[in-house]
């Protein structure tokens, strides 16, 4: 079973005494295969208080790259990617859960967000494996399949895009918030592009409300649509004893 953990249950599993031993000791015993999504240990990461200086002012990497021809012109090359050299970091504590989390077997759902910054500190090893680059493209077409469509929710990173460019700037509380809905949005995109089994999380929209993509009126119509299954950390826990029971 592949299950993707939102930040809210996987730190909570890498510590000596989890607070859900059962799924810690599926995952320990390859039961369950433990993801985890780039988008969200990049961009959560960074401190409440600073998202709304950071992002603003963010810029991807340029590279210029002159060549010399024989015939005295020169050929041109732009190179554009994140910046990831600007990403504030992970807190030291971070860091360590989410080393303890490659011990025990967790992988990282890769972003396909072409400039967004990406921690630079996540182990390459703990990257999921995409066989090709074919797959990789079919990898982010289901993904922006999918975000897309909780965008056009008014969930995800609709509201993200909203306060990005009004003016003034929205608060730090709302920008904040509307960062870590485009977050969720795209994690469960993320989940759904590599095909994962189960969403496991402990966030059901009870602060964002209907703006959430884990409200219960908006779950229905991911899993319809896109056969996402998202479960708490007890219903998970439920699930697999049911399924050892067998």
């Amino acid at each position: 079973m592949k299950v993707t953990f939102d930040s809210n249950v996987w730190e909570k599993l890498v510590c000596e005494f989890p607070e859900y031993p059962t799924i810690k000791e599926k995952i320990v015993s390859r039961v369950i295969s433990p993801y985890l999504c780039e988008i969200s240990i990049s961009l959560e990461s960074i401190r409440k208080s600073v998202r709304r200086e950071f992002f603003p002012n963010y810029n991807p990497a340029f590279i210029l790259t002159r060549n010399p021809r024989p015939d005295g012109s020169i050929d041109l090359t732009v190179q554009m990617g994140p910046n990831n050299e600007t990403h504030p970091g992970l807190s030291r504590i971070l860091l360590g859960k989410l080393l303890k989390a490659r011990d025990i077997g967790f992988r990282v759902l890769p972003m396909t967000n072409f400039l967004t910054v990406r921690s630079p500190e996540i182990p390459k090893d703990m990257q999921a494996a995409i066989e090709s680059t074919d797959a990789y493209w079919i990898y982010a077409d289901r993904l922006r399949k999918c975000s897309e469509f909780i965008e056009s929710m008014s969930c995800g990173s609709h509201d993200y895009k909203i306060v990005k460019r009004s003016q003034p700037l929205a608060d730090p509380k709302n920008f904040s918030r509307a960062l870590a809905e485009w977050v969720d949005g795209d994690a469960l995109s993320a989940h759904y592009a590599f095909n994962c089994d189960v969403f496991c999380t402990n966030d059901r929209g009870g602060g964002a409300g209907s703006g959430s993509i884990f409200h219960p009126n908006n779950l229905p119509k991911l899993k319809e649509h896109f056969g996402i299954l998202v479960l708490s950390p007890d219903e998970l826990s439920s699930a697999v004893m049911d399924e050892s029971d067998k």
